[in-house]
């Protein structure tokens, strides 16, 4: 296709299908008139969605050979983010053990729309009450080759995100739901700069560093044709379009995603997916009967990486409480033996999973009020089941559930809120064999893993040193930067099942322990108010009528404006811990202060390298 026709073919995707707009203006329609655009636009080969505020738009395509539109063919889909094209035409098929690929010659028949707007509660996350306010697209396909097997995409458009996923309903001519591969493909508009947690394969923790490059540079290490397997979340800048991150959400009976860069060229710029194969049976990804859907393909996406952050369409995706009596679960803090030395037996899943029945039951007896599983380290078909079955036997003994050595969340915690946490990230633990655990990567995932959910980085200690100063060590182990920056992370992390790390001596007699004791674990409402991947973070929660700021940098010191705009009406008392003068050689040293503040003010931040700074925010009462 030449770049004239390239572009043309760009427009009509994400300019308008059937006569309606799809940014900016979006027209009511009657129902016979609706009825009519729906038939129109499901003869003329492609269907569209927006998102309620008209910035986001998915268009799906049958497309020829060529590429170019055609009543039958390769299904593809393309996302414009404010008009630009943001995910250019990319494929969706999937392929099944002894058939065909699904979804490479098929033809639209229908194209159903809805809209949803509803509010649900959360027990604990970042927002107790959540907006799940999307339009809708069901599209029906249907082969038009062969024994003619049919295959649905459901879509979702919200103001901050594009979901979709894969539905094969019951057919005559698919008989059984064996999936070798789940071909989702990701063309970027341009060369994004990515940050990507590489793994070496399908069986690990996801403990790793989230890399910053170009996409470009997955698919052709040292001038070779290579590939790389990437985790979930990926957290991409697309320059000139937006922040998006490509996650998913609701994995019930199906096997986690991982991404690729299957081009082999040193300018291929896209992505595939990849699912993490059954342990015992390598060449399949998904066994089961039909009907059977896929998990949700996420794209968060915004004008600034913190609007990715303060999105609750995670959740969303995922069915609603299966518990229905729930006062039995609270976010909270607890301490954590074996940071400071004592050490245990370790909390394996494979024998959780062999006595799950007699565990639990065992364990409601002793009146024990939750259980963290470690060493997980498996996310296809049956390892995602681990999660569920754990889960829901917990929830019948009134347990809650961390989960370490683990995948990425996935909005488990909205169908069962006794699952608090996941850990699935470097953690402060590794501070006692090396430097892994530093202020650069503790900001980083904040913009990264944090995507996906809760995130278990056992924060807390009081062991603070510069970064000459640190020595890794398994007793007594101490952390690179300040002691303010330690008191961010219960602020920064979601999490609503803190670490309170150290063991008890070095809290004794701290002024600063106090803001531990202080910060909730789970809120009301969440603000992102600046920040940017590998300089800084700066995010604002609501626990009822207080606020808590919490900020956090790299190595470099910074100076932040603060607004506090966040904060409702009337005066509050500032209780604020910050870096003192002299924390870039004395890590330790804590600031602290109040003050009167109000909605129109700004706070001076002042951070030292590897520092930190919060605040709790209260209302003054008249």
């Amino acid at each position: 296709m030449s770049n004239n026709n390239r572009r043309d073919f760009l427009k009509k995707l994400t300019t308008g299908v059937g006569g309606i707009a799809l940014a900016g203006n979006r027209p009511l329609l009657g129902h016979s008139e609706a009825n009519r655009a729906q038939e129109a636009e499901a003869a003329s080969d492609r269907a569209a969605l927006n998102s309620p505020d008209g910035r986001l738009a998915i268009t799906f395509q049958t497309v020829a050979q060529d590429n170019r539109p055609a009543p039958a063919g390769r299904l593809v889909y393309a996302v414009s983010f404010e008009g630009k094209p943001l995910i250019i035409p990319s494929g969706l098929s999937l392929e099944f053990e002894d058939q065909s690929p699904l979804g490479t010659s098929v033809r639209v028949v229908t194209a159903a729309r809805s809209t949803t707007d509803e509010t649900y509660r959360m027990v604990t996350g970042k927002a107790s009450v959540v907006r799940n306010y999307f339009d809708g697209l069901r599209l029906e396909l249907e082969e038009s080759v062969g024994s003619h097997r049919q295959l649905v995409i459901e879509a979702r458009a919200y103001d901050d995100a594009i979901a979709f996923r894969y539905v094969v309903p019951e057919q005559a001519g698919l008989r059984e739901f064996k999936l070798t591969k789940e071909k989702t493909e990701f063309r970027l508009a341009k060369d994004a700069t990515t940050y990507s947690l590489e793994l070496p394969s399908y069986r690990t923790m996801y403990e790793a560093e989230f890399i910053k490059l170009p996409a470009t540079a997955f698919a052709n290490r040292g001038g070779i044709p290579s590939e790389v397997l990437i985790g979930l979340p990926m957290l991409l800048e697309v320059p000139g379009v937006a922040w998006m991150a490509i996650a998913e959400a609701d994995l019930s009976d199906y096997a986690a995603m991982y991404l690729l860069n299957p081009s082999g060229n040193w300018t291929g710029d896209w992505f595939e997916s990849r699912l993490a194969p059954q342990v015992d049976h390598p060449g399949l990804c998904v066994t089961g009967t039909l009907p059977h859907h896929s998990a949700w393909r996420v794209l968060l996406i915004g004008s600034e990486p913190g609007r990715l952050i303060e999105s609750t369409v995670i959740t969303s995706l995922n069915p609603e409480s299966a518990i229905a009596e729930t006062s039995w679960i609270h976010a909270g803090k607890a301490a954590w033996v074996w940071w400071c030395g004592s050490r245990g037996p370790d909390g394996s899943y494979h024998d959780l999973n062999r006595r799950m029945d007699e565990a639990f039951s065992l364990f409601e007896k002793w009146g024990v009020a939750g259980v963290k599983s470690d060493f997980v380290g498996r996310d296809d078909q049956d390892g995602i089941d681990f999660y569920y079955r754990s889960a829901a036997k917990c929830a019948q003994h009134h347990l809650m559930m961390d989960y370490h050595g683990a995948t990425k969340p996935w909005g488990l915690e909205r169908t069962y809120p006794n699952v608090l946490s996941y850990e699935a990230v470097i953690g402060m633990e590794n501070s006692k064999v090396g430097t892994r655990d530093n202020p650069e990567h503790r900001v980083m995932i904040a913009f990264t893993r944090m995507l996906a959910g809760a995130i278990d980085f056992t924060p807390g200690s009081f062991d603070n040193v510069t970064r000459a100063e640190f020595e890794p060590r398994m007793e007594s182990p101490m952390v690179m930067g300040t002691r303010a920056q330690q008191l961010a992370m219960y602020v920064v992390y979601q999490c609503p099942f803190q670490m309170v790390s150290d063991w008890p001596g070095a809290y004794e007699g701290q002024p600063a322990f106090k803001f531990i004791k202080d910060v909730p674990a789970t809120w009301d409402e969440t603000r992102v108010v600046s920040g940017r991947p590998g300089e800084s973070i700066t995010i604002a929660r609501r626990h009822g009528d207080e606020w808590f700021l919490g900020s956090m940098n790299t190595w470099n010191p910074r100076s932040l404006d603060v607004p506090l705009a966040f904060l409702g009406a009337g005066h509050y008392t500032a209780e604020i811990y910050a870096d003192a003068a002299d924390a870039d050689r004395y890590p330790k040293h804590v600031a602290i202060e109040k003050k009167t503040v109000d909605r129109t003010m700004y706070l001076k931040v002042l951070l030292a390298p590897g520092g930190g700074y919060v605040a709790r925010f209260l209302p003054q009462r008249s």
